[in-house]
């Protein structure tokens, strides 16, 4: 498991891994996002899925511009992924070199007999972050 750098703030555990753009000349739309998980139950944690801009100043997950509640289901689960389809979002990038996507579980609305596993991984520079 990536050993991940601390993120101030926040209201409980958060992990957010840098997501890189090629070209800072051209605009991305978010259309899909592909959750690493462990399928360890027949039932699943609710989670938040988060989308923040790269601070300007220091690089780390700055200002959030999306936030979803997902009530996730075996049948979401494909091949050690959960698969978001974010087109209606509209999530764009404008002249960005990087953007973080984060998640979080939902402790208000948890089953303590459900659980959800995410695999995180390092980027080319190794980098993950959390915050609790």
């Amino acid at each position: 498991m990536a050993k991940c750098l601390p993120w101030t703030g926040g209201g409980g555990a958060e992990f957010a891994e840098p997501m890189m753009l090629p070209d800072t000349n051209k605009i991305y739309r978010l259309s899909k996002a592909y959750i690493p998980v462990k399928y360890t139950s027949s039932c699943w944690q609710p989670i938040f899925i988060q989308v923040y801009e790269a601070d300007s100043i220091n690089g780390m997950p700055g200002s959030l511009i999306f936030r979803k509640h997902l009530s996730l289901k075996p049948e979401n689960y494909k091949k050690g992924k959960i698969i978001l389809d974010l087109h209606n979002e509209n999530i764009f990038f404008i002249k960005q070199k990087k953007f973080f996507i984060s998640i979080s579980w939902d402790t208000e609305n948890s089953n303590k007999n459900c659980l959800t596993g995410i695999l995180l991984f390092r980027d080319s520079e190794g980098i993950c972050y959390s915050r609790s």
